[in-house]
């Protein structure tokens, strides 16, 4: 039933009159998930001066890795002391714990002279092409609430915030159009981390995995005839008039129409960023690929240099997700070892091969 219908007389209700004038907002942001970076003359305004990145290639250890095992080294003076542990995780019972001894051995790298353990070799040789921060603290006690708050900047378990890819999507949208803005690659910690929040579906993470289909069902079924999509596809506009024709558009639905388009256009481009046919070997090598250790790690480091290439604003890529993360080391911390060999190469070579490409940009 039509706004006509229920409020004749050119009335209209409350959400229709935000539907109406949200529209106007909706064209600017289509405006910005559109623009052609550098082509578009209606691309929104930007701050002033150029910017230093086009794009953002964002690593998340699931579980967290070891400050003081990796980057962070501190002295084993008050190792094997009991200390207040009370509130640790969701349990707010009063519980007293020992200080972990550190065992890993530190070599400065670079100019810079930044400590690096012996778990990250690789990346100690590019070790000045990072900032090392270790002033950061986070508020929650528990991996998925800290997930939050690391990924959306809030507290308390709170599902609305939109998370870091999807304020830039929402920004800058995408310079490439066939492919999405915000691409997750990996399993997540949270569904927050690729969620839009109050900023909608549209700048959620779209997920992506190495290999010849990148996206679960993208191509349509073997066997199918153009005709036979081409009616299909009539027939699912005419089911969506008649939805529309009922119901305002809201943004959930709107997402999921702009998401079907974007999907069509992707069955072209998105095989052909993941193929990593033509890649040389020294570049596979860089990464780890062929590999037993880096292979998995590798491949999603070089496919998101590859999305980041075609003009995708910004790549998650998480790694050992799934409950708490593999990374969570509470009784053993000997248990990042592998995870640590499995990254270590990948990284570094991530970095490197952006540098000598003209792409990284300086902390």
């Amino acid at each position: 039933m039509s706004h006509t219908i229920l409020y004749p007389c050119n009335r209209i209700s409350r959400r229709g009159f935000f539907f109406q004038a949200g529209g106007g907002f909706l064209g600017v942001a289509l405006g910005a998930l559109f623009a052609k970076a550098g082509a578009n003359r209606n691309r929104p305004l930007t701050g002033l001066g150029a910017p230093k990145a086009k794009s953002v290639i964002f690593l998340f250890m699931c579980g967290g890795v070891s400050h003081i095992d990796t980057f962070d080294p501190k002295d084993n003076r008050w190792a094997g002391t009991l200390i207040d542990a009370t509130g640790f995780g969701d349990n707010q019972a009063e519980m007293r714990r020992p200080v972990i001894p550190c065992l890993r051995t530190f070599t400065r790298h670079g100019r810079s002279g930044t400590p690096v353990s012996d778990w990250f070799p690789h990346i100690g040789g590019v070790i000045d092409e990072i900032a090392v921060v270790r002033s950061m603290y986070c508020n929650e006690a528990n991996h998925f609430p800290a997930a939050i708050e690391c990924c959306t900047g809030h507290q308390g378990r709170i599902f609305d915030y939109p998370t870091l890819g999807s304020w830039v999507t929402h920004a800058l949208g995408s310079a490439n159009e066939n492919l999405p803005a915000f691409v997750n690659i990996g399993r997540a910690s949270s569904p927050v981390q690729l969620a839009g929040g109050f900023l909608g579906a549209s700048v959620a993470a779209t997920p992506f995995q190495p290999g010849p289909t990148p996206i679960p069902d993208l191509q349509p079924p073997r066997g199918t005839t153009i005709t036979e999509r081409d009616r299909q596809m009539e027939a699912l506009y005419e089911l969506n008039r008649e939805f529309r024709a009922r119901h305002a558009a809201n943004a959930e639905i709107a997402a999921r129409a702009q998401s079907y388009e974007l999907a069509a256009r992707m069955q072209v481009a998105a095989p052909e960023a993941v193929d990593f046919a033509g890649e040389p070997r020294h570049v596979l090598d860089l990464y780890g690929i062929g590999q037993s250790e880096t292979d998995d790690f590798g491949k999603q480091m070089l496919l998101a240099r590859r999305l980041a290439e075609r003009g995708v604003r910004f790549i998650q890529v998480c790694h050992a997700g799934g409950g708490n993360g593999a990374w969570d080391a509470h009784n053993d911390i000997r248990s990042q070892g592998p995870l640590c060999r499995a990254t270590d190469k990948p990284i570094a070579g991530l970095i490197r091969d952006l540098k000598q490409r003209g792409w990284w940009s300086r902390p």
